[in-house]
C-alpha cells in the first residue's frame, strides 16, 4: 500500500522539476496580488496571494513543462483507473493508485481558500471542475499529456472533499471553543 508521505514526496518532486522561473514568477505573483488587494480582509488577501500562484505552478507541472507528444490521447470511460486497480491488485497497482491520490489532492486548495474569498460558497465546486476541465483541454489540444474522465472526476473530488473539511473547520470556530480550563467561548 502506498502511504500519504509516498504520494506527497511525488508530487513535490514533480514541482521541483519546473525551472527556477516558474517559482519566481509564482512569488512575485504571490507578493503583488497581496498588495494590489490591500483593501480587502487578511484572510482573503492570503486565500488570493496563495492560491493563484499555486494554480500557475499547477499549470506549469500539468501542462507548461511536458514533452509534446506526437498525437493527442484521451480516455474517455469514466473511472477507467479503478477497474484496472480493481482487476490488477493494489501490490501491482501502486502507480496508478499514486496518480489517484495525486490527481484527488491537486486542486484540493481550491476547496480550501476559495471559500475565503466568494460569498457564494456553492461556486467553488464548478471552479474546480472548469479549472480542472482546462487542464484536460489544453493536455489535449497542446498534446503536452492525456486528456481523461478520471482526472476530472478526481480532480473535482479533491475540491469536493477540501470544501467539506472547510465548511466543518468553519463550523467549528462558529460554535466556540474550549479554553484549557474546559469553559466554552464564543467567538
Amino acid at each position: 500500500m502506498i502511504s500519504l508521505g509516498k504520494v506527497v514526496y511525488r508530487l513535490l518532486r514533480s514541482c521541483m522539476r519546473l525551472p527556477q522561473g516558474y517559482y519566481a514568477a509564482a512569488l512575485i505573483m504571490a507578493v503583488l496580488l497581496f498588495f494590489l488587494f490591500h483593501k480587502e480582509r487578511l484572510g482573503k488577501r492570503l486565500a488570493i496571494s496563495l492560491l493563484c500562484p499555486y494554480l500557475f505552478l499547477v499549470l506549469g507541472t500539468t501542462v507548461l513543462k511536458r514533452r509534446t507528444m506526437a498525437s493527442m490521447r484521451y480516455f474517455l470511460r469514466p473511472f477507467r483507473s479503478h477497474t484496472q486497480i480493481l482487476r490488477n491488485g493494489l501490490s501491482r497497482s501502486r502507480y496508478q493508485v499514486a496518480q489517484v491520490l495525486l490527481n484527488v489532492l491537486l486542486l484540493s486548495p481550491i476547496g480550501v481558500l476559495m471559500p475565503c474569498m466568494v460569498k457564494k460558497k456553492w461556486i467553488v465546486v464548478p471552479v474546480g471542475f472548469c479549472f480542472s476541465l482546462l487542464i484536460e483541454v489544453l493536455q489535449l489540444v497542446l498534446r503536452k499529456g492525456t486528456f481523461e474522465v478520471d482526472d476530472l472526476i478526481h480532480n473535482t473530488l479533491g475540491v469536493v472533499i477540501a470544501c467539506g473539511c472547510f465548511a466543518i473547520g468553519e463550523k467549528i470556530t462558529r460554535i466556540g471553543y474550549k479554553d484549557p480550563i474546559g469553559n466554552l467561548k464564543k467567538r
